[in-house]
């Protein structure tokens, strides 16, 4: 029986799907329009962030503390300020806070006695703040090293600067080893990550936090921060990278990723690559002149490389490493699709999710089934 508009049933063999109900209720309508606006004020209210400065403890007097507030938390998930004082202290203690201002805080209990520590948190419009007691008693037979990071405020992009932990210390006066890593900022090639000064610069404006934790073969100190602010100026002189150290095959194209940035006011900077050192004695270096040259290495090896810019009046260099691969051969093949054991069972598996598919289009293409009278 044909169907349509303007068509009749009279024996009512055609069958109707029921009519949606689109309309809301006045109360569901109220209660909907009532939740939407109270959740517009909420989101436009500001909820203070609770600060967490951790359990009250008792340790042993000469015990490094280390204290945590990364629990703290903002409802709204905005970042948060730290800032660590000390409420009280024993007498006669001289004891220094460590990391103040970050999430983690440190402190030697030098004289028995109790230390209240006080953690403040802030979102930017409100504040919260917790406490945490330290009871110190007795002696420690081992005591911990203490690590000391400190370095300039801030830097112009492109400029070197140190970061200094000589005046780390060690409670038994044995030499110290020292171990800096990069916790937080731009990312930045480390000079002397083992040694008691550290540098490095960074070609990009932002921040750099570095740590230091330093050890006397006896124990290892708590971790000590320090944080540079890279000022988006020029730099004094000219300041180049060479990039990372990078990885070719024979008989392909490598290209350099060198930057350079200019002192200001300055003239014409020329800029240079050198071969150094490899397993050929000349190297051909297209575009030699420019931040980014290539260059097709003909042998497998190690293939070291200078990167420099001068003004007339100053200069600075950087080294990369080039380590070139042999080209390995693609493997024979007979042509045509071979397909091992896992291929096969891939194979099947794709059949056999096809078949429903294929069972439904050819259904449908039989067309609509015979109406029942």
């Amino acid at each position: 029986m044909p169907e349509g508009p303007g068509v009749e049933d009279p024996y009512g063999m055609i069958a109707r799907a029921p009519m949606a109900r689109h309309s809301l209720p006045p109360a569901g309508l109220f209660l909907a329009v009532t939740a939407v606006a109270a959740c517009a004020v909420w989101a436009q209210v500001n909820q203070p962030p609770t600060a967490v400065a951790g359990s009250d403890r008792s340790v042993a007097t000469g015990t490094s503390v280390l204290l945590d507030g990364r629990a703290s938390f903002d409802p709204e998930g905005q970042p948060l300020a730290y800032r660590w004082r000390f409420a009280g202290l024993p007498g006669s203690s001289r004891a220094v806070l460590f990391g103040a201002e970050t999430p983690l805080a440190s402190f030697t209990t030098d004289v028995a006695g109790d230390y209240f520590v006080e953690l403040t948190v802030e979102d930017g419009a409100q504040s919260a703040s917790d406490a945490v007691r330290v009871r110190a008693a007795g002696q420690t037979a081992v005591q911990r090293p203490v690590a000391i990071a400190r370095g300039p405020a801030t830097v112009n992009a492109g400029e070197r600067v140190t970061i200094d932990g000589t005046g780390s210390t060690s409670p038994s006066g044995v030499a110290l080893t020292y171990a800096w890593t990069r916790v937080f900022g731009n990312a930045v090639e480390l000079g002397g990550a083992d040694r008691s000064r550290v540098s490095f610069r960074s070609f990009d404006p932002g921040f750099v936090t570095l740590q230091l934790v330093v050890g006397d073969g006896a124990a290892a100190s708590l971790p000590s921060s320090a944080t540079v602010i890279v000022l988006d100026r020029p730099p004094a002189a000219p300041a180049v990278d060479a990039g990372a150290d990078v990885t070719g095959i024979a008989g392909r194209r490598v290209t350099l990723s060198g930057r350079f940035l200019a002192p200001k006011g300055a003239g014409s900077v020329s800029l240079r690559w050198t071969y150094e050192s490899g397993p050929v004695s000349e190297l051909a270096l297209t575009d030699r002149h420019t931040a980014n040259p290539s260059f097709v290495p003909p042998v497998a090896g190690f293939y070291s490389l200078r990167f420099s810019a001068a003004d007339g009046q100053s200069s600075d260099e950087d080294r990369l490493t080039v380590q070139v691969l042999s080209a390995t051969p693609p493997a024979a093949s007979s042509g045509g699709c071979r397909l091992g054991r896992r291929g096969q069972s891939a194979a099947w598996s794709w059949l056999l999710m096809g078949l429903p598919f294929a069972w439904i289009w050819r259904t449908r293409r039989r067309g609509p089934a015979a109406r029942v009278r």
